[in-house]
């Protein structure tokens, strides 16, 4: 497993985040990894590795790290980690040091969502779910099982086939023996397992909701229907928290009612595209805590906290960068994912009640390309900033210093729409547009883009 520490350039809080390729191919594989860092300061007291639920005493969520890079899609806690998928790649971030390890690569894959259980990861891959060893990052078994939504909870790992509708699925842990159980006609969301069942969210007609399935028959024991119940679902201190972006319901597991409804934005949008749309509504629940994500339209976008005990908002909001995709909460911590970073949130107990405000963690990136997509890094210090698959145009960024700065190089031709790019070095690189009719020609470089020479690809004898 490889491994980097990050260095801190301002102690004791800073971040770094190791990542893969998101795309590869077979002709320009590049098996390395980024390291990039945000430096952040000013961040009080982190709790004590390990120390579960929140602080006693005055406590305020601060923005600890950033991870400036998109790309990440899933990210899951447990074994005493953080862990993200990155397309190709599982990830290890250890919140004591937050250093980040690669625990699983495989350049042909397309890993997505994530979950954590029975001592093992299981991530969804194109085809079906793989159980991984967070140690080894062997993978110990393939299960064919197509999945949208992971959770692990009730001694099983659950599955819904895909968002909108499909199955309920129950993989056995021990067995790997699956279950399938049929659903209710709707629109299911959200799944979350835990609290003595697996809940659902169903956000269209005729079944919107809530629904409670029993973990050992896979019936329908309850359906709870109410407002703000219909898009994302989590479990956690004792009570489900349910929420559609503009309200979190909080739902007593033992009587299936709603308890109560902490508005989220203000007023309450009586109509017009859902707030989840924003990013807003997304749920993390640890002991002692619970986040959401609140968003009244898609470039501001705040982190909240409420407190289990009186179901009220505690403390101010923090702003955690646009479009939030995914968010995880083990102990005090929270990782939230955008769509251009990563960021950690830690509840931190103050001095006098007091919190230096933590500086900005971004790492200066040229906007000279505009979007761009995954970085391609050929060691610790050496990479490439590539602009977006959907984004013509004619400037690469390089790195020499691990991503504190990134140097434009202009190049040779301007990239296409839908083109694809890859370098297997700092100068070597390929582009083709896999959407050309036929055999695609194939641009080569050994210059690092400056210049461009094409070819068309011959095919052997034999394999025309």
């Amino acid at each position: 497993m490889a491994r980097m520490r990050a260095t801190r350039s301002r102690p004791p809080c800073a971040g770094m985040w190791l990542r893969s390729i998101r795309r590869s191919s077979a002709a320009c594989a590049v098996l390395t990894a980024a390291v990039l860092a945000a430096a952040i300061g000013g961040c009080g007291t982190r709790p004590a590795p390990g120390a579960g639920g929140a602080p006693h005493g005055p406590a305020r969520a601060v923005l600890t790290a950033t991870f400036p890079l998109p790309g990440i899609l899933g990210v899951a806690t447990g074994g005493g980690a953080a862990w993200v998928t990155t397309g190709n790649a599982v990830l290890r971030i250890d919140p004591r040091t937050d250093r980040a390890g690669q625990v699983l690569s495989d350049p042909g894959a397309s890993l997505t969502s994530i979950a954590f259980g029975a001592g093992s990861l299981w991530v969804k891959d194109a085809a079906g779910i793989l159980r991984v060893d967070p140690v080894t990052g062997s993978v110990t078994a393939r299960i064919g099982v197509h999945a949208a939504v992971l959770s692990f909870g009730e001694g099983a790992l659950w599955a819904l086939g895909y968002i909108g509708s499909g199955p309920l699925v129950r993989i056995d842990p021990a067995s790997y023996a699956v279950r399938t159980f049929p659903l209710p006609p709707g629109k299911i969301w959200d799944l979350a397992a835990g609290e003595g069942a697996v809940w659902i969210s169903v956000a269209v007609p005729p079944s919107v909701g809530l629904l409670r399935v029993d973990p050992a028959t896979g019936r329908v024991a309850a359906r709870i229907s109410g407002n703000h119940l219909s898009r994302q679902v989590a479990v956690g201190d004792g009570a489900v928290w349910a929420s559609d972006g503009a309200a979190v319901a909080q739902i007593n597991p033992r009587t299936d009612r709603v308890t109560t409804t902490t508005p989220l934005l203000s007023p309450l949008p009586a109509s017009g595209p859902s707030p989840i749309l924003n990013g807003s509504g997304l749920l993390a629940a640890a002991p002692g805590v619970v986040w959401v994500t609140a968003a009244g339209h898609a470039r501001h976008v705040s982190v909240l906290r409420i407190d289990p005990r009186t179901a009220r908002l505690a403390g101010a909001g923090l702003r955690v960068g646009r479009q939030p995709q995914a968010v995880a909460a083990s102990g005090t911590t929270l990782w939230v994912v955008t769509a251009q970073a990563m960021a950690r949130v830690d509840l931190v107990t103050c001095a006098q009640g007091r919190c230096a405000r933590p500086a900005p963690g971004a790492v200066a990136v040229p906007q000279t390309a505009g979007p761009f997509g995954p970085a391609q890094f050929f060691s610790a210090r050496q990479g490439l900033l590539i602009p977006g698959l959907h984004t013509p145009g004619r400037v690469l960024c390089l790195t020499s210093d691990g991503g504190q700065t990134w140097t434009p190089i202009r190049q040779g031709m301007r990239f296409q729409t839908d083109m694809t790019v890859n370098f297997v070095t700092p100068d070597a690189g390929f582009a083709w547009n896999p959407n050309t009719p036929g055999a695609p020609p194939i641009h080569a470089t050994t210059d690092g883009g400056r210049t461009w020479a094409w070819y068309l690809p011959q095919l052997a004898r034999g394999q025309r």
